[in-house]
């Protein structure tokens, strides 16, 4: 295990996710929530880094420090929102399909969750984990939320 380090954490979520699809047909959603899903890893853009995917999050970190200047993370989640919306705004416009999951897409948003904590990195063969108290709370939030 790498020795702990300061730095972000962020959720990249997909609001409604859970009713959206208890209240679908699990075919025509599929394709929607693959492509917004892809769209949630498309804009996470360096200094973060994805760690994983946890159903409709996308999970991401980056150290202290790698950001220029305060206002960079922002405007990170800001064109991460605005392409996020304009994608679902052209799957409403787009579809001419009248089953439920097509009509409930303009139901879902996006949410982002930061926190500034401790986390370390856990290489596997496949992939790296984070791990740490301030990952198992953030987890936590997003598990909470969901319900």
């Amino acid at each position: 295990m790498e020795q702990s380090q300061s730095g972000y954490l962020v959720i990249a979520d997909i609001n409604g996710y859970t009713v959206f699809l208890r209240d679908s047909e699990l075919e025509h959603a599929r394709g929607s929530l693959r492509s917004l899903l892809g769209l949630l890893i498309e804009q996470t853009k360096l200094p973060l880094r994805i760690s994983g995917l946890e159903g409709d999050a996308a999970i991401s970190y980056a150290p202290q420090g790698s950001f220029q200047q305060g206002q960079t993370r922002v405007e990170l989640i800001e064109v991460a929102y605005v392409e996020f919306r304009h994608a679902l705004d052209l799957m409403v416009l787009n579809t001419t399909c009248n089953c439920l999951a097509c009509r409930n897409i303009a139901t879902l948003d996006q949410k982002f969750f930061v926190h500034l904590g401790t986390f370390a990195l856990e290489p596997f063969p496949a992939y790296t984990e984070l791990i740490g108290t301030d990952v198992n709370m953030i987890r936590d939030d997003l598990m909470v939320l969901i319900k």
